[in-house]
């Protein structure tokens, strides 16, 4: 990173370090990044790596480096009012190298190991996964860190179904055409993607 580009990445992570405690964070630019969330898998927490794990995991190709910054939330991260938390996705990235048109990434995912449990209409998968992600995004807009007008892009996550189960996932009450209109953020049933550049992700 040149100096002015490395200043406006330190201004926005400290901006995330003024609202958040319990997390841990990486900056990678490997070509191919897994995002898992050990949770139900042994206890542990939320993850971002360079090599392959053992477990099923988001998937994001990076075939140009591009240089990204993850925030890795711990549960009760992000904290409303003394023992108040607000729902939160398992992490969020962007690249370090800061447009106007940079991208902004949420991440949520469930490790569901049934197409049929994970739409089970009583489990209610698909409404609670957008919901995390649209009240993690509500929190940093409402304390100033991530722009009212700046899109962010969610993935909405089952790393342990196998083939595309985009047509499955429908939003309650609301469409993604609404989520978008409403709160300004793209939602994407998927459990990979590509980093084209800083400012462009691809999910063909």
């Amino acid at each position: 990173m040149n100096t002015i580009t490395c200043l406006i990445f330190l201004i926005m992570k400290d901006r995330f370090d003024s609202v958040i405690s319990k997390y841990s964070s990486k900056i990678l630019s490997c070509e191919d990044i897994f995002v898992i969330d050990y949770k139900n898998i042994n206890g542990g927490n939320v993850d971002c790596l360079c090599e392959n794990p053992a477990f099923e995991c988001v998937k994001i190709n990076n075939p140009n480096g591009i240089e990204s910054y993850f925030i890795l939330f711990e549960d009760n991260c992000l904290e409303k009012a003394i023992g108040d938390y607000s729902k939160q996705c398992e992490c969020i990235a962007f690249p370090t190298e800061k447009h106007v048109k940079s991208w902004f990434l949420c991440i949520e995912t469930k490790y569901s190991y049934s197409h049929e449990n994970a739409f089970r209409e009583e489990n209610n998968y698909p409404y609670i996964m957008i919901e995390k992600i649209k009240d993690t995004v509500a929190y940093f807009r409402e304390r100033g860190v991530i722009d009212e007008k700046k899109r962010v892009t969610g993935i909405v996550s089952f790393p342990t179904l196998i083939g595309d189960f985009s047509e499955s996932f429908k939003p309650k009450d609301e469409s993604f055409e609404d989520i978008l209109i409403n709160y300004n953020i793209i939602i994407r049933p998927t459990n990979k993607l590509k980093i084209i550049s800083s400012k462009r992700l691809d999910f063909s």
